[in-house]
C-alpha cells in the first residue's frame, strides 16, 4: 500500500509541474487506459507459472 501512495504522489507531483490542459490530461487518461487494458488482457491469457513468456508479452 505505501509504494501504491509513492507511485501516486509521483505522478501527481508530475501532473503538477507540467500542468497540462484538459485537452492534454484526456489524452494521458486515454493512453492509460489503453495501454492498461492491454496489458490486462495479456496478463489474463498467459499463466503465471509462465514467467518467461509473461515478461516476453509485456517487453514486446
Amino acid at each position: 500500500m505505501i509504494l501504491q501512495i509513492g507511485v501516486a504522489g509521483g505522478i501527481a507531483a508530475t501532473l503538477g509541474q507540467i500542468a497540462p490542459n484538459n485537452e492534454v490530461l484526456a489524452q494521458m487518461a486515454a493512453c492509460v487506459l489503453a495501454g492498461g487494458g492491454l496489458g490486462t488482457l495479456i496478463a489474463k491469457r498467459i499463466q503465471i507459472t509462465d514467467l518467461p513468456q509473461l515478461v516476453a508479452g509485456f517487453h514486446r
